[in-house]
């Protein structure tokens, strides 16, 4: 650098002793500096002067570091590019899902009570039901670690057992039924295996519950009644753990009266005497509601009938909402 030499031959020749080189030695030293491609004494470095000098020096080196710069703000910024175009994908993704969701949820359970209603619409009502058996399936192979879409979707296989053999104006499909409670039920026991909370224990309850209603349904009187017992054990604990909750009330007493209906001895009368209190209570909670009023007079109707040694009719009491009583 031109500057550098110039610098060094202007302080040698300086006319003020103490502003000159103090010695041969310091002068020569001055001069490998500058062979050196080293910041010489003789000029005041500043910061760019420096970093040029060791650029100088260390050409491959600088350069090879610039490029590895270069190199990883690229691929940074194609990551974050790439991050953005997924993330956006994933949005539109789960905004479309949503739709299509409520769209079928929409279809399949809103219109099925009007299409039940026209004469000879059974054929449509199970194409609609094949083909939202489809739907659900696919959605539960991509559920995986999403325990709010795994607990809808149980709830959607149980209103399908509903449609299918399990409810009202069914189509009287019990075998499609079951099926379709047993997934619901499956989806259940994983959920609580993996988080035991309180919803996806009263849903595990509530999907047992639908199936040991079919079994009984079918008089497959064994299995209707492993299936109860359980559902009772687990209504037990749930109503035991929030004693407070008209939700956890709800199961038991439903599961007391499924037990009774199993047999007619004194084991029987028990269960109801023991499901009286828990369906007065929430009558009294809500003394308006049709349904809940229906089953505290079935209770005492059944009661009434065993002391009076009647064989009364043993239709089952009408269960509130599954996301709670109304």
């Amino acid at each position: 650098m031109p500057e550098d030499l110039d610098a060094i031959v202007m302080k040698a020749l300086r006319k003020e002793p103490e502003s000159r080189y103090a010695s041969v030695r310091e002068f020569a030293e001055d001069i490998d500096r500058y062979l050196g491609y080293r910041p010489v004494l003789a000029r005041r470095g500043t910061y760019r002067y420096v970093t040029r000098k060791f650029v100088r020096r260390h050409r491959a080196g600088v350069a090879a570091a610039a490029a590895a710069c270069i190199f990883l703000a690229a691929s940074a910024a194609l990551v974050i590019r790439e991050s953005q175009v997924a993330r956006f994908e994933r949005d539109r993704a789960q905004r479309r899902f949503n739709e299509v969701r409520r769209l079928a949820h929409s279809v399949i359970f809103d219109l099925q009570g009007k299409i039940a209603a026209l004469p000879g619409s059974t054929p449509v009502r199970k194409e609609l039901i094949a083909n939202f058996i489809g739907y659900v399936d696919g959605l539960a192979k991509e559920a995986e670690g999403d325990a709010g879409l795994q607990q809808e979707l149980a709830e959607a296989y149980m209103q399908i057992g509903d449609v299918q053999g399990g409810g009202n104006e069914n189509l009287g499909d019990p075998k499609g039924a079951l099926a379709s409670f047993q997934r619901a039920e499956q989806i259940a026991r994983a959920l609580v295996a993996e988080q035991p909370s309180f919803g996806a224990r009263k849903l595990l309850v509530e999907s047992l519950r639908d199936v040991g209603r079919i079994y009984y349904q079918t008089n497959e009187r064994a299995r209707a009644e492993a299936c109860r017992k359980e559902t009772l054990a687990m209504a037990r604990g749930l109503q035991k753990q929030y004693p407070g909750n008209e939700n956890a009330k709800i199961p038991m007493a439903n599961s007391l009266f499924d037990m009774a209906a199993l047999t007619r001895d004194s084991q029987s009368l028990q269960y109801r005497l023991e499901a009286l209190p828990v369906f007065e209570e929430l009558l009294r909670a809500k003394p308006s509601d049709p349904k809940r009023q229906r089953n505290a007079a079935l209770i005492h109707k059944f009661i009434a009938g065993y002391w009076l040694d009647v064989d009364p009719d043993s239709s089952p009491p009408i269960p509130p909402a599954r996301h709670g009583a109304r």
